[in-house]
């Protein structure tokens, strides 16, 4: 892959181990850092919490999913 430039393609693991390290606490930074410019610019109002019900249909079924032997 030219992304690579010839070195070998990261391992799996290494990219769960980035992501539990790094990326939880750098989304929950960016979470805050939003939040706090939009109260800011008062754009942010925290009187009413409002919990979406929002339900996803996938395109998976008992037909869709093989079990493979380990």
């Amino acid at each position: 892959m030219w992304l690579l430039a010839g070195q070998k393609a990261t391992d799996h693991s290494a990219i769960a181990r980035f992501c539990t390290r790094f990326l939880a606490d750098a989304c929950e930074n960016l979470f805050y850092q939003m939040a706090k410019r939009l109260e800011k610019a008062g754009e942010l109002s925290k009187e009413t919490v409002f919990i979406s019900g929002t339900k996803l249909e996938a395109s998976a079924n008992k037909y869709t999913f093989v079990w493979k032997n380990p």
